[in-house]
Parts: C-alpha cells; structure tokens; sequence
C-alpha cells in the first residue's frame, strides 16, 4: 500500500468509488442504457435523412432551374416566332391596304375621267346647239327671213356630205 499512499490515494476511498461506479454503471445498463442508445441512434437517423433530404432537395432544385432555363429559352423563342410572324402579318397588312388603295384610286381616276369625258360631250352638245342657235339667228338677221334650225341643220349636212 505504499505506492498508492505516496500518491495520495486513500484505499478505502477508492474502493467505494470503485463500487458506487460499478453499481451506477449497471443500473444505468439495466435501466437507461438502451434508452439513451435509442435516442442516441434516433438522432443519428434524422441527421441521417436530413442531410439525405438537402442532398435530394438540391438535386431537385438543379433540375428545377434547368427545367426553368429550358422553359424560358423556348419561351424566348416562341416570342421571337410570335414577334416575327406578327411583324410579317402586319406587312402584309400594310402591303394589301396599299394595293387596295392604289386599286381604288385607280377607280377614282378611271370614274373622274369617265364623268369628265360625259360632261365634256355634254358641253360640247351644248355648244353645238347654241352655235346653231346662233347661226339661225344670224341668217334671220342677214335673210332678214324667220329660218328654221332645222333646215339650217339639213342644208349643212348636205354641205357635209359634198
């Protein structure tokens, strides 16, 4: 005992700490051990899962944002389709209502000179009958005689013929 007591150790002491050690020990073996090992190996499960569930979560979101990438390119494209489709209609728009403008003032002008050659014949008409309105009247002066236009008519036409 003497290497124990030079090194301050109290054999009593130390043998009832030995046995108060071995008793907590098993009754926390019997009684709580499996307990603690459950709850320990629980926990153990759920950090487990949880990180098995970020790792899966992250996946998901790389392939949620390649999906969001492909969505949005096609999305971009079919714009661009709309846009250059709606461009080509309206130009085409724009092409046929010139056309049809040019089509109608062409009707415009075609119906303005018909009109304008009628009026022209009826003017014309109009003159004749008065230069032979005043043709009669200038015989009746010189004749000094009532003259009938249409004699005057018929005289001129046989000159005509001549």
């Amino acid at each position: 005992m003497g290497l124990i007591g030079a090194l301050g150790l109290d054999v009593k002491n130390l043998i009832a700490q030995l046995v108060n050690f071995a008793i907590i020990y098993w009754i926390l073996k019997k009684f709580a051990w499996d307990k603690i090992v459950a709850l320990l190996e629980k926990r153990q499960k759920e950090i487990t899962d949880g990180i098995d569930n970020a790792r899966r979560a992250e996946e998901t979101l790389v392939v949620s944002d390649q999906k969001k990438e492909k969505i949005l390119l096609a999305a971009k494209k079919e714009a661009k389709e709309l846009l250059t489709q709606a461009q080509a209609q309206a130009e085409q728009i724009k092409s046929e209502a010139l056309n049809e403008a040019r089509e109608q003032a062409a009707r415009v002008l075609a119906q303005s000179e018909l009109q304008l050659a009628r009026e022209k014949e009826t003017m014309l008409t109009q003159v004749q009958e008065q230069m032979a309105d005043l043709v009669v009247m200038g015989v009746e002066r010189v004749t000094g005689q009532q003259v009938e236009a249409k004699k005057i008519d018929q005289v001129y036409l046989q000159e005509g013929l001549k």
